[in-house]
């Protein structure tokens, strides 16, 4: 392999994960001014985090403007008060938060009795804000933009601050997904917190491609620690079913590979290639042949203006991409 460079660095510094990239839904109307347009009634009932079992979000909203959230799973915490919503934000104002035991039994988790909480952190919020971006009859997709439990500083560290979640309606056993197929053609990209490149994703037809990259901090064999791009691209053909975006892969392709172990060293070998990062194309690619022939897979996702949001089964939120 041709400018591929042999690298030596510390074993069990980096989990290195393959990004599968894939693609569904309609929208709420916007007005002039850029604001969702949703009815107030939509939201009406209790919706169920899709994604998630050990800490799945539960909101129920009550017509009389009361609500009651609760972290579900192993997680044993809820609370109620009030919200308002304008303009698809809905604003929820905790009045009380409550907590109780959780444990395994028969492979099911139990709670136990709810106790009420009067020892409240004073810096956690007292609000909890979603910015609403469609809300059908079987689902909505929303914003999650705080909460005493998911914030990145706390103990929990659950997800993201402003992370996309889609949500199902109780009475459902899956989000009924209708979209224009057109929606998803075209070029889309997505970035990370310092505005870099770290995914493409390109629809023509049935066909996509699929880009993925990251940086790995490694030591070079001086002992110096560099930092890599290393990227995976995704070959395939897609199609719709019953609303989802159902993803057929033909080829899985890594700019990396694995090279072994170094007992001397205890260090892990690997060889990379270089990584364009205005296309995420790398000079060499290695396919991976243990990730073809796999089963289609399905993907929940949702295009709203100039934003694409997928979901891919098992993931709790969804990636963001830009039209570009």
């Amino acid at each position: 392999m041709s400018k591929i460079e042999r690298i030596i660095f510390k074993s069990g510094i980096l989990a290195i994960v393959a990004f599968m990239t894939v693609l569904s839904f309609s929208s709420c109307d916007k007005d002039d001014d850029g604001t969702t347009k949703v009815d107030d009634n939509a939201i009406l009932g209790t919706w169920r985090m899709i994604g998630e079992d050990y800490h799945p979000a539960i909101a129920t909203f009550k017509s009389n403007g009361e609500y009651e959230w609760e972290w579900g799973g192993i997680t044993g915490l809820k609370d109620n008060g009030t919200y308002t919503m304008k303009d698809g934000v809905i604003t929820m104002t905790i009045k009380e938060r409550w907590e109780c035991e959780t444990d395994w039994k028969d492979q099911q988790i139990v709670h136990g009795d709810w106790t009420k909480i009067t020892e409240i952190d004073p810096e956690d919020p007292t609000t909890r804000v979603c910015t609403v971006y469609t809300v059908q009859e079987s689902f909505l997709i929303w914003n999650f933009g705080g909460d005493y439990f998911y914030r990145p500083d706390t103990e929990y560290g659950y997800t993201e601050y402003n992370a996309v979640i889609f949500m199902l309606n109780d009475k459902y056993q899956e989000p009924n997904i209708n979209i224009d197929p057109n929606l998803v053609k075209g070029e889309w990209i997505s970035t990370d917190s310092e505005g870099k490149l770290d995914g493409r994703v390109i629809i023509e037809g049935n066909n996509y491609t699929a880009y993925s990259a990251f940086p790995l901090s490694l030591q070079d064999e001086g002992g110096e620690w560099i930092e890599v791009l290393v990227s995976t691209k995704i070959t395939g053909t897609y199609r719709f079913d019953r609303g989802f975006f159902m993803l057929n892969m033909s080829k899985y392709e890594r700019s990396y590979e694995y090279q072994g172990y170094d007992r001397q060293t205890g260090r892990s070998l690997y060889e990379y290639s270089t990584v364009n990062p205005n296309t995420l194309e790398a000079e060499e690619w290695i396919v991976s042949e243990e990730y073809e022939n796999m089963e289609p897979e399905q993907i929940m996702v949702y295009v709203y203006g100039n934003n694409l949001f997928f979901q891919q089964e098992g993931d709790r939120e969804a990636t963001v991409y830009k039209k570009k």
